[in-house]
């Protein structure tokens, strides 16, 4: 178990183990919410300045699988793995089936989507996708 404390706006996002540039005030928010933890909420919702650079790096990194054929569910075990970094170096590893949604089928091949949302207010909110194989506890003493 690992912990992490209740602090506004210390976060990062690294894939394939490398630190996207994200402006970390791209995470704060106008009355220091922070993230908000919502199983309730399916997706989860990044505030622009995150979402534009995670998504371009989430594309740039899934460049050369684009080159090989990658059927069915294969696509979930060669597919890029990242985290989502808080403060007290707590790091929520995400695995391709937490963020990768099976669109259909096209001549063969599997279309596939990253579900994930730019957030309107600038929140970040954590869905019930990466959250479903996690336990939270929530310690406000």
């Amino acid at each position: 178990m690992v912990y992490t404390p209740l602090v506004p706006a210390k976060y990062s996002i690294t894939v394939n183990g490398k630190k996207i540039p994200i402006d970390p005030a791209a995470f704060s928010t106008s009355d220091d919410r922070g993230t908000i933890v919502d199983s309730g909420t399916t997706l989860v919702y990044l505030p622009t300045e995150a979402y534009d650079p995670f998504v371009s790096a989430i594309a740039a990194a899934a460049s050369p699988l684009a080159t090989n054929q990658i059927r069915g569910k294969a696509v979930l075990s060669s597919f890029l793995k990242f985290c989502l970094n808080f403060a007290g170096d707590v790091s929520m590893h995400v695995r391709p089936a937490d963020y990768l949604w099976l669109m259909g089928v096209s001549e063969g091949d599997a279309m596939w989507c990253v579900i994930f949302g730019k957030s309107d207010e600038g929140s970040t909110i954590l869905g019930d996708l990466v959250l479903k194989d996690k336990i939270i506890v929530y310690d406000l003493a």
